[in-house]
């Protein structure tokens, strides 16, 4: 779900309907989804309250704190990625996410200012996103690996 690629009022219709039409399938199959919702997020959460889905990202959360709660009593995962590591919203979001509910990412091909000179998105990035989030959570890196492998197994239900 992104209104940023909708130029006309069938394309949102569309874009409902493939978000439905994928989210019945991940119901029916037992299937984690992940959610793409720049600029949607009361839309995903009013939409996702017909589904039955355990296992939903919001991928790259970009949220209020308030869509967070929401996203947190609804039970979802949230991912954070690179720009956590210099963006005092992200890390205060992150500060206030139910650790069990926390996953990282890289989000490819979006290029990164700052500390990543304007390369784009790569899994080297991620441990600096991991030690990031230890200091936000006062955990050390260890513990921070292991919950997010831990949240990462309970996410994709193994």
């Amino acid at each position: 779900m992104d209104p940023t690629y909708v130029n006309k009022n069938e394309d949102a219709v569309k874009q409902n309907h493939v978000f439905e039409t994928l989210l019945s399938l991940a119901e029916k199959f037992d299937k984690p989804v992940s959610i793409h919702s720049r600029k949607s997020l009361d839309d995903v959460f009013e939409i996702m309250t017909s589904y039955d889905t355990k296992h939903a990202l919001l991928h790259w959360f970009d949220g209020s704190k308030k869509q967070l709660q929401k996203a947190m009593d609804m039970g979802f995962f949230v991912s954070y990625g690179p720009v956590m590591i210099y963006a005092n919203d992200k890390q205060t979001l992150l500060s206030k996410t139910d650790e069990s509910k926390i996953l990282v990412e890289t989000d490819g091909p979006v290029r990164f200012s700052r500390c990543f000179d304007m390369k784009s998105g790569q899994i080297s990035f991620i441990p600096s996103v991991i030690f990031c989030a230890s200091k936000i959570l006062g955990k050390s890196f260890d513990e921070m690996a292991s919950l997010l492998e831990s949240n990462s197994n309970s996410f994709l239900g193994i």
